[in-house]
C-alpha cells in the first residue's frame, strides 16, 4: 500500500536540512582579525595617534634623522625611528644623538622610505625594557587577534599595515636582504610566509608592500624575532 505520509516525511526533512543550513550560516562567525584591521582602515580616528608630524619631531629633539613614526593601535606602542648612514650609530644614541645603551629604533641606512621593502631594527632585553620587546607580545595567537595591524608615519604619509606573520630565525637571516629581481622577490615572500609561527591567513602577493620589525630573541639564544606586516593603505599628512 502507498504510504501517504511520504511526501509529508520529505516536506520534514528538507525544512530540517533547511532551518540547519541556516542556523550554520547565523553561527558562523566572522574573522574577527579581517574586522579589527578594517575598522583600522574605516575609522579616521586612528589619525589622533600621530599627534605630531615628523618636522615637530625633528624640531623638539634637533634631530634631523628621525623619519618615522611607529604606533600599534589600541596599545601602548609608539617609538619614533631614526635613520642614518650606518646600521651602527644608533645602537647606543638616543633621539637626542646622546650616548645611551639601549639606543633608538631605525630604519636600515640602505633604505629609502618608498622602498617596496622597508627593515627597523630596535633592542631587546631580558633584564630591562625596551621598545621593541613589546613585540613579544605577539607570541600569543590572541594578542595579534586583537591587535592586528600598526601605523607607519613619515614626513608626507600616514600609513596603515596589516600584520601577516611572526618569525624567529636563528641562522638564516634572508629577511635582511633589500635587493630583489621579480623571481628571487617572489620567493623571498614564500619564505616569509613558510616559515610564520602561526597561520594568520594574511597573503604577501608580488606588489605589496613590506614592512619588517626585527628585534633580538633569547630562546634560542641569538635568534632574531621578526613581526611582517604589508602595506593596506596609505594617506597624505595634511
Amino acid at each position: 500500500m502507498k504510504n501517504k505520509n511520504i511526501p509529508l516525511i520529505i516536506l520534514l526533512i528538507a525544512i530540517i536540512i533547511s532551518l540547519n543550513i541556516k542556523t550554520y550560516l547565523l553561527c558562523k562567525e566572522p574573522d574577527p582579525t579581517i574586522n579589527q584591521v578594517e575598522n583600522t582602515k574605516e575609522n579616521t580616528n586612528y589619525r589622533d595617534i600621530a599627534m605630531k608630524t615628523i618636522g615637530d619631531y625633528r624640531t623638539l629633539y634637533q634631530n634631523q634623522e628621525i623619519v618615522g613614526h611607529l604606533a600599534i593601535p589600541n596599545t601602548s606602542f609608539q617609538v619614533l625611528v631614526t635613520q642614518s648612514i650606518n646600521n651602527e650609530f644608533y645602537l647606543n644614541h638616543n633621539l637626542e644623538k646622546k650616548v645611551n645603551n639601549l639606543g633608538n629604533p631605525f630604519l636600515d641606512y640602505r633604505n629609502e622610505l618608498d622602498d617596496q621593502k622597508l627593515l627597523i631594527y630596535g633592542h631587546n632585553s631580558q633584564s630591562i625594557t625596551t621598545d621593541f620587546h613589546f613585540l613579544e607580545n605577539y607570541l600569543d595567537l590572541s594578542f595579534y587577534h586583537e591587535h592586528p595591524s600598526l601605523l607607519w608615519q613619515t614626513q608626507e604619509k600616514l600609513n596603515l599595515y596589516q600584520i601577516a606573520g611572526i618569525l624567529i630565525v636563528t641562522s638564516d637571516f634572508r629577511h635582511m636582504d633589500l635587493t630583489f629581481n621579480a623571481e628571487t622577490w617572489h620567493q623571498h615572500l614564500a619564505w616569509l610566509q613558510k616559515n610564520r609561527l602561526y597561520e594568520t591567513n594574511v597573503t604577501l602577493n608580488d606588489e605589496d608592500q613590506l614592512l619588517i620589525l626585527q628585534t633580538c630573541y633569547y630562546q634560542p639564544q641569538d635568534s632574531y624575532l621578526l613581526l611582517v606586516a604589508k602595506k593596506i593603505k596609505e594617506y597624505p599628512v595634511s
